[in-house]
């Protein structure tokens, strides 16, 4: 009895640590990934100023997006293939660490577009590094049945990083002047990097060697299992399963209403008149806080309404993101409180199957997560490369119009591509079985 009782209760106190320790994990990976964001979307902030100060046009100051979404979709692939290689711990820190420098660096290309395109290309790679070791911690910390929710939680982390981000620069911008939007988020997010470092290593304290070692360093069998595979085996089992290749078009799609608002909103609202010239784009932060709230309800659907399962939710939110762009497109220049409401409205429903696509389903794939995330994401930043060139050619042939049109087809898009997903998927959960198969033993989750 007594000896019932004491397994009872060292079952019980595993149990709390694994949960305290999850929380931290948890906390180590939000407000890192938060941290990529501030040197990240901070230029959209600065470009109006820019492109004021240096007679930039909206084609070239397309450019320069353009060719950070080239490099970052590319990076991704690379980068998400090799997540499930490195130790997580290093992969961040490195990423952010030298995404920050180019960002310190930044200013000083004086409107040059070879230069900025340079420097901010070079950033696109570096925060490529980020994104699949996340994911790939996120999906060995938390089980599936709270998976959905809690890959809504993580989302907001690269949602309200945009808004901190936009917030920051835009006090910088009002108060100071425009270089320091890129030199204070770079010392922030330097810092963050050095925490990240060192906190993902004290861990390994509070853990079983083999949990703690699957954060900061792979175990000694994964280790050998994984190098075993390799780089272009793992690569060809994330491709091999149609599902993937539906999932990076519908985040394609989705994508260009995302940057097209992320990137070009700022710019709209001011030559709009729709908001202060002392504050130019406070209300565009409306879209990023809504978004907010759209990961964590799709998160939340996805688990509780549709037991777990990821397309239903995505389709039921395009559906609703449709509507709300024609609804922008049409009435956003009315008034300024109309404008903020829209925007409020289209960050709720862009968010919300975005989070879904690049968390909830390829941390649903397990040990792959992170080549999965990596790819799916990688073919979605092909989308942000046309809400970058594609919507400042559009604006200056058609007007703003033109972009409002290219990001309604686009959302489109994305719902014809979640119904090709399902049609043809075998479930993401083929591409977990594949690897296992590869390895030859279990993936762990």
């Amino acid at each position: 009895m007594t000896r019932v009782c004491t397994v009872a209760q060292n079952s019980k106190l595993t149990k709390e640590i694994d949960t305290r320790t999850r929380c931290l994990v948890f906390r180590l990976l939000w407000v890192t990934y938060a941290s990529y964001y501030l040197v990240r979307t901070n230029i959209s902030i600065a470009l109006p100023v820019m492109a004021k100060e240096y007679h930039l046009p909206h084609t070239s100051i397309g450019l320069v997006l353009s060719i950070f979404f080239i490099v970052y979709a590319v990076g991704q692939i690379i980068n998400g293939t090799l997540g499930n290689l490195i130790i997580p711990r290093k992969m961040i820190a490195v990423g952010l660490l030298v995404s920050a420098g180019l960002n310190a660096l930044f200013p000083f290309s004086h409107g040059s577009i070879v230069l900025m395109a340079l420097v901010w290309g070079l950033n696109g790679y570096f925060q490529s590094m980020g994104w699949g070791p996340t994911v790939r911690v996120l999906a060995h910390w938390f089980p599936s049945d709270v998976r959905g929710s809690a890959a809504g939680r993580l989302g907001t982390s690269y949602i309200l990083g945009s808004a901190f981000s936009w917030i920051l620069a835009s006090l910088a911008l009002t108060f100071l002047k425009w270089q320091l939007v890129f030199w204070v988020p770079a010392l922030l997010a330097a810092g963050s990097a050095t925490w990240w470092y060192q906190k993902a290593s004290i861990t390994q304290s509070c853990l079983e060697p083999a949990n703690a070692k699957y954060i900061c360093s792979p175990s000694s069998k994964d280790e050998g299992s994984l190098k075993h595979v390799g780089f272009f085996s793992l690569f060809n089992n994330t491709v091999r399963t149609p599902s993937v290749w539906f999932a990076g078009m519908a985040l394609l799609g989705v994508n260009i209403v995302r940057y097209g608002f992320l990137c070009w909103a700022p710019s709209y609202l001011v030559e709009a008149g729709k908001t202060l010239s002392s504050r130019p784009i406070y209300s565009a932060i409306a879209f990023p806080l809504a978004g907010t709230l759209g990961a964590i309800c799709a998160g939340w659907i996805s688990d509780k309404i549709f037991n777990h399962k990821r397309e239903p939710a995505i389709l039921f939110m395009l559906m609703v993101l449709i509507v709300m762009c024609f609804l922008f497109g049409v009435y956003s220049d009315t008034s300024f409180r109309l404008s903020t409401i829209l925007l409020l409205g289209t960050g709720f429903f862009t968010f919300g199957p975005h989070m879904l696509l690049v968390t909830a389903l390829p941390a649903d794939a397990g040990r792959n997560a992170s080549s999965i995330a990596g790819f799916i994401d990688g073919i979605g930043y092909l989308g942000a490369i046309v809400a970058g060139i594609g919507t400042g050619c559009l604006v200056d042939r058609y007007g703003w119009k033109g972009g409002f049109l290219l990001w309604g087809g686009s959302a489109i898009f994305a719902v014809l591509a979640t119904l090709l997903s399902l049609r043809f998927r075998a479930n993401l959960n083929s591409i977990k079985n594949i690897f296992v198969l590869t390895l030859g033993n279990e993936a762990r989750i």
